[in-house]
């Protein structure tokens, strides 16, 4: 993508992600928030927004410093442009998930593609945790994955095993810590 356009494609993106908090925020939150003050609610917003994009930051961030540790160099501003474009994956997931919310029959049919979050009724026994930890587990997780490896494979000019790798480890592990996060959040400390 030309540079003049990085910008307006990263507004169109946010602008995405701003329609989808739109939804996801809670009626309950958005109702008591509209109490408070009518610009709380789009302040909520623009706060998920921001914060989705800082995350976005700190991804593109840890891969960039990976690889400059390793004496290589990934150019900052293309890499953070490619990982917000890759999130689009993450908001057809959220799509899919609402269709099925709306369809019940369709969640095992989605399920594989979206996360297998769609399935939590199936198994009410697991956790939170691993729920928030491994709900979005599907092929459109696989391919931002695949994607982010290959975009590093493609900086580097190097083969794609080393980034996948990397890039597989680092999802595991914050996979992992949210869902020890959230199971801590809740009390269920496994140190006794």
């Amino acid at each position: 993508m030309p540079q003049r356009f990085v910008w307006a494609w990263l507004v169109a993106v946010a602008a995405c992600w701003w329609a989808a908090a739109t939804i996801l925020l809670p009626q309950a939150v958005a109702s008591q928030l509209g109490r408070t003050s009518p610009a709380a609610v789009s302040l909520a917003l623009a706060l998920s927004v921001l914060g989705r994009f800082a995350g976005f930051g700190i991804e593109a961030g840890f891969y960039i410093l990976w690889w400059k540790m390793q004496q290589r160099r990934v150019r900052p501003a293309c890499f953070f442009a490619w990982i917000v474009t890759f999130s689009l994956l993450d908001f057809l997931g959220l799509g899919l998930g609402r269709l099925a919310s709306h369809h019940s029959g369709a969640s095992p049919w989605l399920a594989p593609v979206a996360g297998i979050g769609l399935l939590r009724s199936r198994w009410p026994d697991l956790g939170a945790g691993a729920w928030a930890g491994f709900g979005t587990a599907g092929l459109l997780t696989g391919l931002r994955i695949y994607l982010t490896a290959r975009q590093q494979a493609r900086a580097l000019r190097s083969p794609l095993v080393g980034p996948l790798a990397l890039t597989l480890c680092a999802w595991l592990l914050t996979r992992v810590a949210v869902w020890w996060g959230v199971d801590l959040l809740r009390g269920m400390s496994p140190v006794k």
